[in-house]
C-alpha cells in the first residue's frame, strides 16, 4: 500500500513545536502543522491552507490522529491518504466500546488541570512516553516549556468529546494505521476496530507503546517513506 504525495504531520496532546525537531530532521519530507491550542478549529484552519492541491498525505499521532480523521471526513477531496499512529477514532469508553479510557478519568484530569497542571502533565507524559529510551530527558524538556493551561484544557475536552466511529465507514481515502502492541493509551484493539470499519485500511503493529515517533523514530520514517514511495 503506497500513496505518493506531500506529507503533513499533526502532533499529539501536550507536545508541540521543537519536541518534534528530531523526527523532522530524520524525515525532511514531512511538514509539521503545529496546533499549540490543541483545538480542531485551529488544526482545520491550518490544514486548509496546506491542502488546496488535494495531494496531501496527512499523518497524525494521538490527538493528531483524531484531528486528521475528522479533517479527512469533512474534506475528503483535500486529502490523498491518512497515516495514523497511536490512533483512535474515540478516546473515551462508552457503552459497547471499551477500547478507550474511562470518561470519568478524563474528567478528573480536566478538573485537576486548573489547580495543578504540573502534576497532571507529569503523570501524562510518564504514561505516554513510558517506552521512550530517553524518556526522562524528553519529559524534562516538555515540562520546562509548559503549554498554556487553557490550551491543555481545550485539548483534553477535544479528547473527551470527539467520536468519529460512526463516520469511519464513509471515509473513502486510504488509511495506514501503525499501532503499538503495548499501547495503553489507545489500545491495539481500538485500531483493529478502526480497520474493520474503514473501507480501505491497513494496520501495521510494532512492539511498543503509544509514542512510535519517539520510541522508534527510524521505523516511523521507514514506514512513511515506503508508504509515500520517497527515494
Amino acid at each position: 500500500m503506497s500513496v505518493p504525495g506531500r506529507l503533513l504531520f499533526l502532533g499529539g496532546f501536550g507536545v508541540r513545536g521543537s519536541a518534534y525537531d528530531s523526527i523532522l530532521s530524520l524525515l525532511p519530507e514531512m511538514t509539521l502543522v503545529d496546533v499549540p491550542s490543541f483545538t480542531y478549529g485551529e488544526a482545520s484552519e491550518k490544514l486548509s491552507s496546506h491542502t488546496q492541491s488535494g495531494e496531501a498525505v496527512l499523518a497524525g499521532w494521538s490527538l493528531g490522529s483524531l484531528f486528521a480523521l475528522r479533517f479527512a471526513l469533512e474534506n475528503p477531496s483535500r486529502i490523498k491518504a491518512l497515516l495514523l499512529t497511536g490512533a483512535t477514532a474515540r478516546f473515551c469508553e462508552k457503552e459497547g466500546y471499551e477500547n478507550g479510557i474511562p470518561e470519568k478519568s478524563l474528567e478528573s484530569m480536566i478538573k485537576l488541570m486548573d489547580r495543578n497542571p504540573d502534576q497532571v502533565m507529569t503523570r501524562f507524559y510518564a504514561s505516554i512516553l513510558e517506552r521512550v529510551p530517553d524518556k526522562d530527558r524528553l519529559i524534562s524538556q516538555l515540562l520546562n516549556d509548559p503549554c498554556p493551561v487553557e490550551s491543555l484544557s481545550a485539548g483534553l475536552n477535544a479528547l473527551k468529546e470527539t467520536d468519529l466511529l460512526d463516520g469511519l465507514p464513509g471515509l473513502k481515502v486510504p488509511v495506514m494505521i501503525i499501532q503499538g502492541d503495548g499501547d495503553k493509551i489507545t489500545p491495539l484493539a481500538g485500531a483493529r476496530i478502526m480497520q474493520s470499519l474503514l473501507i480501505d485500511a491497513a494496520l501495521v503493529t510494532y512492539h511498543g507503546g503509544h509514542s512510535l515517533i519517539f520510541e522508534k523514530p527510524a521505523l516511523f520514517c521507514r514506514v512513511c517513506q515506503e508508504y509515500l514511495r520517497y527515494p
